[in-house]
């Protein structure tokens, strides 16, 4: 089947909106962390920080450190509520993935406005201060290297998360 130039037009179109919307990481991937988590950080070094984690395969190719009180001391200490999910890869044994709720800790609850735990999250962690997109009951920053959602949707749906940092390095499978 041949080609038609509009078809073209729109794949050459899609190809640049792709390509701009790549970005260098205003904070590198190595440094970048919430609550001490870091995507591409390796499991070994944060088993050792944090003992009590212990690796989980919850069925065919996902693996996830799990703490058994849902976060331990040491996260807490930062505000974390409790650890939604720390994903890694198999292969390279560092962290992937990682999702933090902070529901009804000192730094949120349902009732607090999603630009104030967005400045709060920004000046507690090692994160990027600027190219914060907002979308709905988000706000998101993607880059190269990793993309960091903070969610806020006080307690509005029957799935309701509250306040939450999601963070996917480019070798996870949501990224």
């Amino acid at each position: 089947m041949k080609s038609t130039p509009l078809c073209l037009g729109f794949t050459i179109c899609a190809l640049f909106s792709s390509i701009a919307c790549a970005k260098t990481c205003e904070i590198p991937v190595q440094t970048m962390n919430v609550a001490g988590l870091s995507v591409g950080q390796s499991i070994r070094d944060f088993q050792k920080l944090h003992p009590t984690v212990k690796q989980v395969v919850l069925g065919g190719d996902s693996y996830h450190l799990e703490f058994a009180d849902e976060v331990d001391p040491q996260i807490k200490k930062t505000g974390v509520t409790w650890v939604d999910h720390i994903a890694y890869d198999l292969d390279t044994q560092v962290i992937t993935s990682f999702s933090l709720s902070f529901l009804d800790g000192p730094m949120a609850s349902y009732e607090t406005d999603l630009d104030l735990f967005k400045d709060r999250i920004l000046k507690k962690f090692k994160v990027p201060q600027k190219g914060w997109v907002q979308k709905n009951n988000k706000y998101i920053y993607q880059c190269d290297d990793y993309r960091i959602e903070i969610h806020q949707d006080y307690g509005a749906a029957h799935t309701a998360i509250g306040p939450t940092v999601m963070v996917f390095s480019k070798k996870s499978k949501i990224f």
